[in-house]
């Protein structure tokens, strides 16, 4: 089993509505978030993704469209508490229904700043995303 990942970025606002401090107010971030997935490396030798997971542009083809609905957007229209716990389960959700076969998402990490992150890495189900 073989665990390959890439990194992602997007800048957005958010504020959060039940927050003490000062992210009651809106804010802005750049964020950045690791998605990494498993799985048997291609042993098909005819195949362009011989030796690989999956490709790497195949990845992008799945999460940038995740990413963009973020991107320079207030995140409250999206989500109605947007931490960043909240935005890596809303990924790690959505992910896999574009995965290929026998490749799995191993983690969902969301960067809200350089030392402060979220991480999914085995949650539950879709049924989450009604909570969210």
């Amino acid at each position: 089993m073989i665990k390959i990942g890439r990194m992602y970025k997007f800048e957005s606002a958010h504020f959060l509505p039940n927050h003490e401090g000062k992210c009651k107010n809106m804010h802005g971030h750049q964020w950045k978030v690791e998605v990494v997935v498993k799985g048997y490396p291609i042993v098909d030798g005819d195949r362009a993704e011989y030796g690989m997971v999956m490709d790497y542009k195949r990845l992008d083809e799945i999460v940038d469209p995740l990413i963009f609905m973020f991107d320079h957007k207030v995140i409250n229209d999206l989500l109605p508490n947007p931490t960043a716990e909240n935005i890596a389960l809303k990924l790690a959700v959505k992910i896999p229904d574009f995965l290929p076969n026998k490749v799995a998402l191993v983690k969902v990490r969301v960067w809200e700043s350089e030392n402060s992150y979220a991480e999914w890495t085995d949650g539950p189900g879709k049924e989450a995303d009604e909570n969210i």
